[in-house]
């Protein structure tokens, strides 16, 4: 949502209309069903041309961070449009489970010719905080250990079942990642990969 700014031209033969021109967004918002945080503030420009759509200095906010974008889509009408997306992260801060915040910088690319897109790229963790509990104490004297239960989160109107999304994201936590809980309060750095999908990522890698 937001208000766009419209300068186009329409030419050519009525039955091949050859549209171009270019759109300019100021103060928007946009929602993605697998972020808690909406990219807020956003401000832009997208150049038109038939079905080639350039994507100019994109800058949204994004929890306490910013955003840029840049790249091009090609639209089609009867399948989704391919894609090549690149974006620099700097101070966000997302809520990555079992963490209440991750704050990152780095640098993420966006490919693909059709569902799944892959989302690669290289971020640094500056900080990180996670506070979720071990312990199971509802038994009373007894303390057992449980797995954290997780509920991926509920999939938005009409977006189906199918991977949007796929992920190969190489992180480095070297330091200021903190877990306190009921058990233990540490630090901890890692050198971690982010696989699967948006809606369910995975890590692989090494944590110390």
């Amino acid at each position: 949502s937001g208000p766009v700014g419209l300068d186009f031209i329409l030419n050519g033969k009525l039955k091949e209309p050859l549209l171009s021109g270019k759109a300019r967004l100021t103060s928007g918002t946009l929602r993605l069903a697998s972020l808690d945080s909406p990219f807020e503030n956003v401000s832009g420009a997208f150049l038109l041309k038939q079905n080639a759509l350039t994507v100019q200095n994109l800058q949204p906010d994004l929890s306490g961070g910013h955003v840029g974008v840049g790249g091009h889509l090609l639209l089609f009408e009867d399948r989704y449009p391919e894609l090549a997306l690149d974006a620099n992260l700097s101070g966000t801060k997302l809520k990555v489970f079992p963490f209440q915040y991750v704050k990152t910088s780095g640098t993420l690319e966006a490919r693909g010719r059709g569902l799944p897109y892959e989302v690669t790229g290289s971020i640094s963790v500056d900080s990180a905080l996670s506070k979720e509990k071990i312990l199971n104490r509802s038994g009373g004297s007894g303390q057992n250990l449980k797995a954290t239960p997780y509920t991926p989160q509920q999939k938005g109107l009409g977006e189906g079942n199918a991977t949007k999304i796929k992920l190969n994201i190489d992180v480095n936590a070297d330091k200021g990642v903190l877990i306190q809980n009921d058990l233990f309060d540490l630090e901890a750095k890692g050198q971690l990969t982010l696989v699967n999908t948006l809606d369910a990522p995975r890590l692989l890698g090494k944590v110390e």
